[in-house]
């Protein structure tokens, strides 16, 4: 009775272990797919491999999918591989130079190209397909996709179709700063920032120092809710105005500050511009 008891016991935690080895099995693949993907952080590399602008930044009031950027010849090969998908998610680089790599997308037409049939769904990663739905261009077919946000946190879930912690457009469109200007013109008007802002509500945070350094020689903080224009000066006031002109009474003829502005829009995630300016004796 012992060893009959015993051998339950040996089998019930063996069933317990089951789903742990299921959900490992997934995080490899998903590993496997993240490592074999990488790459394509650099959109050119992708161009390279035959990926191409399929459709602009899709959103809705769900989330963001993104650029899709389609392999025509994935799309052509029979099998699902999960080092090669169809289809690459980007989003606009917060940092405001060109793409960032969200995700990928595994796609898939529909046999019949009837939305009423869904006994060709495909699956990956233990995950069905989203659709069947209409393609995200024009004349492209009914198809199944699965979205895998690889590179950007999606509150969604992984799989999920759409993300919505991502944007389709920047709030900070545009920064202009002076490239020099003249150490006591700034210390007396201080250093004027001229930023466009396009996606609203928006926190903007400016903080200038010296590059590399700790020391913040002036702070200030807006809140945009209308988009257009927004100007402002940063001026060094009191122990920061006095470390910046010892730095000239010590004999420098010019001294690089560093402007840092983050804004975080409602939605979306936070983008950081770093403007440098000389300032000269």
């Amino acid at each position: 009775m012992r060893a009959r008891r015993l051998v339950v016991l040996v089998t019930a935690l063996a069933m317990l272990a089951l789903p742990a080895v299921a959900a490992a099995t997934v995080d490899d693949d998903l590993a496997t797919a993240k490592r074999a993907t990488a790459k394509y952080k650099d959109v050119r590399v992708a161009e390279r491999d035959g990926y191409a602008q399929e459709s602009p930044c899709v959103t809705s009031p769900a989330g963001t999918m993104g650029f899709h950027y389609n392999n025509a010849a994935s799309l052509r090969e029979p099998g699902l591989d999960i080092t090669r998908p169809e289809q690459l998610l980007y989003i606009p680089d917060p940092s405001g130079k060109g793409l960032r790599l969200a995700g990928i997308e595994f796609h898939r037409g529909d046999a019949d190209q009837n939305y009423a049939t869904t006994d060709d769904r495909p699956t990956l990663f233990e995950h069905p397909f989203d659709g069947p739905m209409p393609g995200h261009s024009p004349g492209a077919p009914i198809h199944y996709d699965l979205h895998v946000w690889l590179f950007q946190k999606n509150p969604s879930g992984t799989l999920a179709q759409w993300n919505p912690s991502v944007l389709c457009t920047l709030a900070l469109r545009k920064v202009e700063t002076p490239r020099k200007l003249r150490a006591r013109r700034a210390g007396i008007a201080g250093i004027p920032i001229t930023i466009t802002v396009d996606s609203v509500p928006v926190r903007i945070k400016f903080a200038l120092r010296f590059p590399g350094g700790r020391t913040v020689l002036a702070r200030a903080e807006r809140k945009v809710t209308s988009s257009g224009k927004v100007m402002l000066r940063l001026r060094p006031k009191g122990a920061a105005a006095r470390k910046l002109k010892k730095r000239f009474d010590d004999g420098a003829h010019r001294v690089r500050v560093e402007i840092k502005i983050k804004a975080k829009p409602k939605g979306g995630l936070t983008e950081t511009r770093i403007r440098r300016v000389t300032l000269t004796g």
